[in-house]
């Protein structure tokens, strides 16, 4: 076989697991065998991010944030499913940049500047939690948490902005180290 078939044949496979994470009854055996396939599952994964199912965005995103770092090259199509209309998949992608890593952080650093507010508490999270010292993002999140009612958004910022009081002290934690 053409080495050319070959990769068209891998490729339209990997895609068919995209597709496969939209559907409940197949969903985590097709995230097993993309993450097994590791880097080579990372284009199929960036246009499943794409796809018109929120639930095939979003676990395509948290498939590629299992593959932690050797994703690096889907962080613009990450950055873009902070925008998306649904809060699911805007969480995934934030994770999803979280497991990325370092290569994402300039990235969510712009997305901190972004006017719409979504993609600024999406991005703080993502930061933080990749990188407490990132001091100039809390402020964020606690907006994030004080004009919202959106379970997600609680439960992501609830471990850094619940309060006041918790605030000072990881505030402090953070200067002693």
């Amino acid at each position: 076989m053409d080495p050319k078939d070959l990769m068209k044949k891998e490729t339209n496979a990997l895609t068919s697991y995209v597709q496969a994470l939209g559907k409940r009854e197949s969903m985590w055996e097709a995230a097993k065998t993309l993450i097994k396939q590791g880097d080579a599952s990372v284009p199929a994964l960036v246009e499943g991010l794409r796809d018109p199912d929120y639930n095939v965005r979003s676990i395509s995103a948290v498939v590629l944030g299992e593959l932690g770092p050797v994703a690096s090259q889907a962080v613009p199509e990450l950055i873009q499913l902070l925008k998306d209309g649904n809060q699911e998949a805007r969480m995934s992608a934030a994770l999803s940049l979280m497991r990325i890593g370092p290569a994402a952080e300039e990235a969510l650093e712009q997305c901190l500047k972004n006017e719409d507010k979504e993609v600024q508490f999406w991005a703080a999270w993502a930061l933080v939690m990749n990188n407490p010292t990132k001091l100039h993002a809390p402020p964020i999140l606690q907006e994030g948490w004080n004009n919202s009612n959106d379970k997600y958004k609680h439960l992501a910022a609830g471990s850094f902005v619940q309060s006041d009081e918790s605030q000072d002290r990881r505030t402090e934690r953070i200067s002693l180290a």
